[in-house]
């Protein structure tokens, strides 16, 4: 048996043993994701994904020797014959342990291959087929044991480990949809098949965790709660919206309380070239005035003001912000967080009285946050927000529509900002995209220049996506563009500002994201899909 078993572990070296210097460096993750590739499903099915987690033991595979089932497995820790005993008592067979070349990449592939496992999920949603209808019950389920709270612990999992935003839950003819958002991008969970009567349940119960209505079904309803899957503690959003005869629910992630409180991104993390580093840096030190940046929603407008506050945050100076949520803590700033009695417009007159020197508003909403933020910016406060809008240049008739006049617009801006996030092609299946002729007129291509897709592999879980990458625009507001701001008078349409500014923009040598996408696409960064809908165009129209 012992000559069977040796046999069964070879090769042994699976990890490389080269130790990766830091956690975050592509050559770490993907040697963590190569490790993680080498487990199997049915190894992993006897070993729950927090047993593994807490022993830091990766399954590997299943043997048969001599007639013997075995479980091989790699460990993080030594190895002792205690942990031998308790590893054959939860995975209900004996355990050949080989011990790691890297623990710290052992440790990120654990959760790695248990990331695309759906088992648990499927597991948790076939328990609901014995539920009986909630129509005919008055009763919400809470039993932490209960296939509703067994099943919204698998999704919040499930989602942690795909690094999915949102959780959505919809209604169809007879199962109830589950998609997942991921790098922008939905996902539907094909292999998840969750009766429609359930969720119904399922409504009733995170209701009574967001302390809602529970009889309400008629009227739209939000709110959150805080959940401690295994991961640790998470806060989720939760929006219902009726729909035929029940509801659709949407749940935003945000991160944990370890994550919220760990340093932000800097600057050269977020994808701005050495030109936009060098503008946005140079207006960080000013001592007065606005600085605008606008996206649509998940664009990452808050990660990179949480990189601006990192770099003002000096024992010097006095940084002051009000956010609603706040997403991350910040050690050295002082943060408030608006209520639902209390808003921006509320808190920022309070905070200006506190002789701050930065102050960071979350998001510009209405006529009075937008009038106090813009004063503040002429009043020796550099004030840091963000605005809904399309563009750097569509900020100005936003500004225009929530009543800011173009004498405080001009005398406050400094500079604009627009971003968007874009998917990543996966290295592994990256391939030379074949069909996208056409693309090369809307992005000026050079004649016979190449563009590349990926496919989709294990690496990526078939979705042809890894990751994403910021494309930025900036517009210093000049004398030019101030001078046509002051100019502006009240009864002025929003278009006629805006065609103004365009033109003037322009003259002086605005670039806008479109260049820095046309880069990414040359150097098959990114697919053509995917600079198509960075630039709100339908891919369609360019395949044949």
């Amino acid at each position: 048996m012992r000559e069977g078993m040796e046999k069964a572990l070879r090769p042994r070296n699976l990890l490389p043993a080269k130790r990766a210097e830091q956690e975050n460096t592509e050559e770490f993750q993907g040697q963590a994701r190569r490790l993680s590739l080498c487990s199997l499903a049915k190894a992993r099915e006897r070993l729950p994904l927090f047993q593994a987690e807490r022993l830091g033991v990766l399954p590997l595979s299943l043997q048969e020797t001599d007639g013997e089932a075995l479980l091989l497995a790699l460990c993080a820790q030594a190895i002792t014959p205690q942990l031998l005993q308790e590893l054959r008592f939860l995975c209900g067979l004996p355990v050949i342990l080989e011990p790691a070349d890297s623990v710290e990449i052992l440790q990120a592939a654990i959760p790695l291959a248990y990331r695309g496992d759906e088992t648990p999920l499927r597991a948790a949603a076939a328990g609901l087929k014995l539920l009986p209808d909630s129509r005919k019950t008055s009763m919400p389920v809470i039993s932490s044991q209960a296939p509703i709270p067994l099943l919204l612990e698998a999704l919040l999992v499930r989602a942690f480990y795909l690094g999915a935003s949102d959780i959505h839950l919809e209604p169809q003819r007879e199962f109830a949809r589950l998609r997942f958002r991921v790098d922008g991008m939905l996902r539907e969970e094909t292999a998840v098949k969750l009766p429609l009567q359930s969720l119904e349940n399922i409504s009733r119960h995170v209701k009574v965790l967001c302390n809602l209505d529970v009889t309400e079904r008629r009227k739209p309803q939000d709110g959150s709660f805080r959940a401690n899957p295994r991961e640790g503690s998470m806060r989720v959003r939760v929006s219902f919206l009726p729909q035929h005869e029940t509801e659709r629910i949407v749940f935003r992630l945000f991160l944990n309380e370890e994550e919220r409180r760990s340093p932000s991104k800097n600057l050269s993390q977020l994808g701005l070239d050495e030109e936009q580093q060098h503008l946005l840096l140079r207006h960080l030190g000013l001592t007065g005035g606005t600085l605008l940046f606008s996206g649509p929603t998940g664009s990452g407008k808050t990660t990179l003001l949480y990189a601006c506050l990192e770099h003002l945050n000096e024992e010097w100076r006095s940084v002051v912000t009000v956010e609603d949520p706040i997403e991350r803590f910040l050690p050295g700033i002082n943060q408030t967080q608006v209520t639902k009695s209390l808003g921006f417009s509320d808190f920022l007159p309070v905070l200006l009285r506190q002789d701050p020197d930065v102050v960071m508003v979350g998001e510009i909403r209405d006529a009075k946050t937008a009038e106090t933020a813009l004063t503040a910016g002429i009043t020796g406060h550099l004030v840091l927000s963000s605005v809904h809008a399309g563009s750097c240049l569509e900020i100005l008739p936003r500004l225009q529509y929530l009543g800011a006049s173009g004498l405080l617009m001009g005398s406050s801006l400094k500079l604009l900002s627009s971003q968007r996030l874009v998917p990543r092609n996966c290295p592994s299946c990256r391939e030379v995209a074949r069909g996208w002729d056409k693309i090369g007129s809307l992005f000026s291509l050079p004649e016979g220049s190449q563009t590349f897709s990926s496919k989709g592999c294990s690496h990526c879980f078939e979705k042809g996506i890894q990751g994403r990458r910021g494309v930025f625009e900036f517009l210093v507001v000049s004398p030019g563009l101030q001078e046509i701001f002051l100019n502006a008078g009240p009864n002025d349409q929003a278009g006629q500002l805006l065609h103004e500014a365009k033109r003037r923009a322009h003259e002086e040598g605005f670039r806008p994201f479109a260049y820095q996408v046309r880069e990414a696409l040359l150097e098959g960064e990114i697919s053509p899909a995917s600079a198509c809908r960075a630039l709100g165009v339908d891919p369609r129209l360019f395949v044949p």
